[in-house]
C-alpha cells in the first residue's frame, strides 16, 4: 500500500489515505495545523 496521505484526530483515531499508483498525489485539502508547523 502506498500511503498519501495521513490523519490524526483530536480523539486519536488515525486515517490512512492509500494512492493507487506511486506518485499518485491525494488532493489536498485545507488544515489548521499547516500554518502552526510551518
Amino acid at each position: 500500500m502506498h500511503v498519501g496521505r495521513i490523519e490524526i484526530d483530536p480523539n486519536g483515531r488515525i486515517i490512512l489515505h492509500a494512492v493507487s499508483a506511486p506518485g499518485a498525489a491525494m488532493p489536498q485539502r485545507e488544515n489548521s495545523w499547516d500554518d502552526l508547523l510551518r
